[in-house]
């Protein structure tokens, strides 16, 4: 499988830039739909997550990305979801939802970009939206140390810290009101800001 592949060259190229220290890898469940919830401070964070986390994940990326000569076939070949930003794609949305429909695994990064200081932005709603249309419980996690990798030196410590899952099927199949979706959206940022400062 071509996902495989591309994540065994990867993992080999990382066994010389980072030394990892995975907390709570073990609360990845490995069956069923479910939705990762990053913070986002490095080009290096899909790698890292789509290398490390336990299960096979399908991104959710810019449409700018697929665009560029090599990097989009890839992209497109590990089942990675074009964005549109700054507007409600409802293409991406709808294939989110038919990946939790099959019992996949997505991974999003909420704050919608790179955050350059380091620091948590703000969440956006997509993510909690995604999750409730499709059922699945989201996993908070929060990546350390990305940011420094290949800037001093070889064998960067990162970490990646696993959050206890955020249940939604109290919400599925019933009309969810945007107030709603904030208050799981805030509840979710929270928890990726207690990962991020322990």
């Amino acid at each position: 499988m071509f996902y495989n592949f591309v994540k065994y060259i990867l993992r080999f190229m990382l066994l010389f830039l980072v030394k990892l220290d995975f907390v709570n890898k073990e609360k990845i469940p490995q069956q069923g739909q479910i939705v990762f919830a990053s913070n986002h401070v490095s080009l290096w964070d899909p790698v890292i997550l789509g290398v490390y986390l336990t299960r096979k994940v399908h991104f959710i990326a810019k449409e700018e990305l697929f665009k560029i000569f090599f990097l989009g076939f890839i992209m497109k070949r590990i089942g990675a979801i074009p964005i549109k930003r700054g507007q409600a794609d409802r293409n991406a949305i709808r294939q989110s939802i038919k990946y939790l429909n099959n019992g996949e695994a997505l991974c999003i990064f909420p704050e919608g970009t790179r955050s350059l200081n380091k620091n948590i932005g703000d969440f956006l709603p997509g993510t909690s939206l995604i999750a409730v249309k499709g059922n699945a419980p989201i996993i908070p996690v929060a990546l350390i140390g990305t940011s420094d990798i290949l800037k001093k030196g070889f064998k960067t410590k990162i970490r990646i810290v696993i959050g206890d899952p955020i249940e939604v099927n109290e919400y599925h199949n019933q009309k969810v009101p945007s107030s709603q979706i904030e208050l799981l959206t805030k509840r979710l940022e929270d928890e990726v800001k207690s990962l991020f400062n322990e």
